[in-house]
């Protein structure tokens, strides 16, 4: 066990992104070009080949959604 605290400082990028519709219309539409990941299915693979099969049926742009949280309801 130890009884030692450090602080270790990580230094961050924040990428700020305009939107040129209000967020939550921008996020539908990211939402409608950006299917959502069917993790039963990717789970029930049997070996990468398959996985990146999947992944080019599910996703043929290379974009997943694996989740998705009300940031708003979060945040408040």
């Amino acid at each position: 066990m130890t009884t030692r605290t450090d602080v270790i400082d990580h230094a961050a990028r924040r990428l700020v992104v305009g939107l040129a519709t209000p967020y939550d219309a921008a996020r539908e539409h990211y939402e409608t070009l950006v299917p959502e990941a069917d993790l039963g299915r990717f789970s029930d693979m049997t070996s990468w080949q398959a996985t990146l099969e999947l992944a080019e049926i599910n996703a043929p742009h290379g974009f997943m959604r694996y989740y998705r949280s009300d940031i708003t309801a979060v945040m408040n």
